[in-house]
Order: structure tokens, then C-alpha cells, then sequence
């Protein structure tokens, strides 16, 4: 495969900004592959393509469902739900492509278009790195105003992972 057919393959497209985010965590690698420290788009990777670390795709939905306001959930609400942010009202309005006048007016069943959204991305965390990435977490989820949905600084009962607490 080339290296824009295996981008293709893990992303669903090949993205500027991933190629260059994955050229970067790679240059050793492919300096000495390549000697040029580019991933080779257009040529076979044959080797080469098993020494690459491959980042995971943060993969964009540009056309996400429309989200109904109601009761139990307003538009912050919905923000909070499809981003795991607070987000301030001016932050809320743009994600949902509004000014704050035109989101104030919205009522219970209006819906709302996000603009775009980030789906989930699986992320695999080398062992060395386990212990450094757990406490990146932890970290972040301590600066947010609420931890991300999903994450748990508990081991799950069948793991011997170690205690975080």
C-alpha cells in the first residue's frame, strides 16, 4: 500500500494536518526509510509501513444530525452532551453556526445543526506509555469543570491495571 492508501484506510481521507502530525512523530523513522522525513503518499511503503507509529485519526463528522431542544435538554445542554465542554454562551451559539441573539429565540422543539463534530476515536497506548498517558488524563479531567463521560480513574475489576487513586 502507499502511504496515502494506509491513511485512507485508518482516516477515510488524507488530511494535511495528520500527515503532518504523523511525519512529525515519525522523522527518525522516516528519515532513515525515506531520507527524506516525508511519508511517501504516492510510492509503496513496503517495510517502512511496519515502523511507522500511525496516530489515531480524529475523525470529523461534517454533517452531524440535528439535535431537538426540549425540556430536559437546551442548547447547552445538547453543547455539553456532543462535546464534553461548558463552553461559554458566545462558544455555544458559533458551534451550532448562530449569533447568541438568534440561539436566545430558539424554544422546545426547535432543532439545532452542529456545525461539525468529532466521533469517537480508539485510541491504543503503547505499555511504556501507560503510566504517562493515565496521568495526562487524570490531569485534564481534573481541569474540566466535570471528567469526560467514559473515563474512570477506577481499574476496571478484571484488570490488573494499576490504582490510580
Amino acid at each position: 500500500m502507499t502511504g496515502a492508501e494506509v491513511v485512507r484506510a485508518l482516516c477515510g481521507d488524507v488530511r494535511p494536518a495528520y500527515v503532518a502530525a504523523l511525519e512529525e512523530a515519525n522523522r527518525q523513522v522516516l528519515q532513515g526509510g525515506t531520507g527524506s522525513g516525508s511519508l511517501p503518499l504516492e510510492r509503496k511503503l513496503g517495510p517502512l509501513a511496519y515502523a511507522i507509529s500511525w496516530p489515531a485519526c480524529l475523525v470529523v463528522d461534517t454533517q452531524p444530525a440535528s439535535q431537538k431542544i426540549t425540556a430536559g435538554r437546551p442548547p447547552d445542554t445538547i453543547y455539553y452532551e456532543l462535546t464534553g465542554d461548558r463552553g461559554s454562551r458566545a462558544a455555544v451559539a458559533s458551534f451550532f453556526g448562530l449569533s447568541y441573539a438568534q440561539l436566545s429565540v430558539k424554544r422546545l422543539g426547535d432543532r439545532l445543526n452542529p456545525a461539525r463534530l468529532t466521533l469517537p476515536t480508539d485510541l491504543v497506548v503503547q505499555r511504556a506509555e501507560l503510566a504517562q498517558t493515565i496521568d495526562i488524563l487524570r490531569d485534564k479531567a481534573a481541569k474540566a469543570s466535570d471528567p469526560p463521560r467514559g473515563f474512570s480513574s477506577r481499574p476496571h475489576p478484571d484488570s490488573r491495571a494499576r490504582r490510580l487513586h
